[in-house]
Order: C-alpha cells, then sequence, then structure tokens
C-alpha cells in the first residue's frame, strides 16, 4: 500500500497546526494585545520590531514610550505650536511655511515613530539656518533629553551628509530666534526595516535573515512539500492515476507543480 496519500494528509495536518501555533505564539508576543493600558493619553500602540516590542503613536504634545510625558514647556494650557508626527516608513518634515521662511521665535518639535524599522536616515535636500541662533536638534529615542551623549546639532548653512540613528523612534526640536530670518528645511526620511517583520513567507514558511546577500535579505525555510523564493509553491501528492484536485485539472500519478499545468 502506497504511503503516499498518508503523507499527503500529514503535511496538510501539520500546515494547519503550525499556521495555529504560530497565530497563538504572535498574539502572546504582542505586547499590544497583553496589555491595553501601554500608552496613554490616547496613543495607539503598535507592534515594533526593536525593543521593548512596541511603539506608542503618539497624540498632541505627548512623548516618551508610552506617551506618558509633555513635550518641553507644553502644558494643557500651552500646547503644541508647531511641528507634526509621523509613523510610517518614509516621509519628508518640513519647517513652518516651507519653502518661505519659517515663523520667529518658533519651537517646533516632530517625532518620529516606525514599528518595523531597524534605523531611520534622514536625508537633508534642504537646510538653513541662522548659525547660533536657529537650528535642528535630532534626539534619539522617545523624549526630548539633553542629557542625551547620542543627540545631534544641525546649524548653518552647509550640505549636511545623510544621517543615520540606528533606532525605531527619534524627536527633532527645531528653534528660531527673531533676528535673521532662516530658510528652514527639508529633510526626507527612510527606514531600514526589518525583511522578515511582514513575513514574506507564505504557507507556513519560516523567514531567515541572511543579510544583503541573500535575496532581499531574507530566505524561507519552507514546510514539506512547499518550494519556491517565498514558499509559494504547492506540490499535491497522488497514488491514483487520472484523479483531479480540488481546482478540477486532471492529473496522473507523480508530482503536480504549478510547472505541470497546462
Amino acid at each position: 500500500m502506497s504511503t503516499r496519500p498518508l503523507r499527503k494528509q500529514l503535511s496538510w495536518l501539520l500546515l494547519g497546526i503550525l499556521l495555529a501555533t504560530t497565530s497563538t505564539s504572535q498574539a502572546q508576543n504582542n505586547p499590544c494585545q497583553q496589555s491595553q493600558q501601554l500608552c496613554l493619553n490616547g496613543a495607539i500602540c503598535r507592534p515594533a520590531y526593536l525593543n521593548p516590542g512596541y511603539i506608542c503613536e503618539c497624540q498632541g504634545s505627548w512623548q516618551g514610550q508610552n506617551c506618558e510625558q509633555r513635550l518641553p514647556g507644553l502644558s494643557p494650557s500651552i500646547p503644541k505650536e508647531c511641528g507634526s508626527n509621523f509613523y510610517s516608513d518614509s516621509g519628508v518634515i518640513t519647517t513652518t511655511n516651507f519653502p518661505l521662511p519659517p515663523n520667529d521665535n518658533e519651537d517646533c518639535f516632530y517625532i518620529v515613530r516606525i514599528p518595523s524599522a531597524e534605523s531611520i536616515t534622514f536625508f537633508f535636500d534642504v537646510f538653513l539656518s541662522e548659525n547660533h541662533k536657529d537650528g535642528l536638534i535630532i534626539y534619539p529615542g522617545t523624549t526630548v533629553n539633553d542629557q542625551s551623549s547620542d543627540l545631534r546639532t544641525y546649524i548653518g548653512t552647509d550640505q549636511i551628509a545623510p544621517q543615520t540613528f540606528n533606532t525605531n523612534q527619534v524627536v527633532l526640536y527645531w528653534y528660531t530666534d527673531f533676528n535673521v530670518p532662516s530658510g528652514g528645511f527639508s529633510i526626507r526620511y527612510e527606514a531600514d526595516p526589518d525583511p522578515c517583520w511582514v513575513n514574506p513567507c507564505q504557507n507556513g514558511g519560516f523567514c531567515n535573515r541572511i543579510g544583503s546577500t541573500g535575496t532581499n535579505g531574507y530566505q524561507c525555510t519552507c514546510l514539506l512539500d512547499f518550494s519556491g523564493v517565498n514558499c509559494e509553491i504547492g506540490t499535491v501528492i497522488v497514488s491514483q492515476t487520472a484523479i483531479s484536485v480540488s481546482s478540477g485539472i486532471p492529473v496522473i500519478q507523480g508530482r503536480l507543480t504549478p510547472a505541470n499545468k497546462e
């Protein structure tokens, strides 16, 4: 008696068990599902690649890992006057009124948080500030922290090379005085995402990071009877002749893959 039909049944049973186990494991490892109180003050919780495993999409004038602190100088009666929050994988950050000069005496805060990112790179397409009067400070992390050894300050009109921060969360602080108007800035940002963050491997396949030497930086380990770059090719094993699979395509004893279809 051929064992191939049994092998086929066991393969699909294994796939079902793996998918169910993976769904349970993902739910257990998702901090946003474990606690409903991680993100405060109207913030939205998103699972993230880097520790602590989540980010909070803060609203308005809030900062901090859980959006539990107000930005410097702000209060219920003093709202955030300028700046925006960015949560997509890429975007463009500009000063108020750009390409016209920004306002005098500005204190603007921009928050960038990207769940899938391992690092964030900023491209200074335009940067014009009055030396020692206006400037931009980028703080890696979730808060404005002037004690941070990793903060970077940008002033003047010299061309600035792309700046990469090995984090998925930063705060940008732009300030101006009232003497000489600055030209402001236009800065693009892009995330370097983990290629396995959204699993590209289909049919229960496991995603392995292999650096820049592999296809798109990842390689799939496929379940039995699946193949292809993303485990997208399935193999049906049969032991009788002239039967049909669910798609209605006649097959003969052996294997049927998309390459065999007529």
